[in-house]
């Protein structure tokens, strides 16, 4: 009987309830947590051009291609943006690129799921087919469309880029391709640049 003085309930999940404090709040760009990694491992020839120049973060992640500027270590807040022309494009659009000659395509999720597990190669009709070439292709061809949103902020800045700090999962695709539109702007990439947000929001939320 509902309500019954020996009605257990619902059964609640054995664990302990920790209660956590939140002293303060800060809502930041995307890119900066990759750019706080950088001021920490990076060496010191590039903190130097940190701490002078003009640095544009750009992230290129699965849903989004996100990008700010910072001059003299400070976030220009008015050059921040983001495209949605990012990995899941590319992937879609490399998935098509290697089915448009036998016709057909094969789904985007298995390309994805190769890259995700480091294989270079996926089975399509019975045959291996290469990845990188078709991935280099479509992040050409997608990558501009990203680079030229934000080609458009940096014209309305008015300011020329001292170093490009290039991260997120699909950093190294994108790479030839920014490499030659901002040459001859030197590029860092930061060690396993798929976690390098992760690790500087942990060193930003420590200070």
């Amino acid at each position: 009987m509902d309500g019954a003085p020996d009605d257990p309930g619902p059964r609640r999940a054995n664990h302990r309830r920790r209660p956590v404090e939140v002293a303060d709040v800060r809502v930041v760009a995307q890119p900066v947590g990759a750019f706080v990694d950088v001021l920490v491992h990076a060496g010191e020839a590039v903190v130097d051009v940190i701490g002078d120049g003009t640095v544009l973060v750009l992230d290129v992640g699965f849903f989004s291609v996100d990008w700010a500027v910072l001059v003299n270590g400070d976030l220009r807040r008015t050059a921040v943006g983001t495209s949605l022309e990012a990995m899941s494009v590319v992937i879609d659009a490399a998935a098509a690129l290697i089915g448009a000659d036998p016709g057909g395509k094969p789904p985007a999720a298995v390309v994805e799921r190769a890259l995700a597990e480091g294989r270079a190669a996926i089975l399509y009709r019975g045959q291996r087919v290469r990845l990188a070439p078709y991935l280099a292709r479509a992040a050409e061809r997608i990558g501009r469309i990203a680079l030229e949103a934000l080609r458009q902020d940096l014209r309305r800045e008015q300011t020329e880029v001292d170093l490009i700090v290039l991260t997120g999962g699909g950093g190294a695709l994108f790479g030839p391709l920014v490499q030659d539109l901002f040459d001859p702007v030197p590029i860092h990439v930061p060690a396993d640049p798929v976690v390098a947000n992760a690790r500087g929001y942990f060193h930003y939320g420590g200070r």
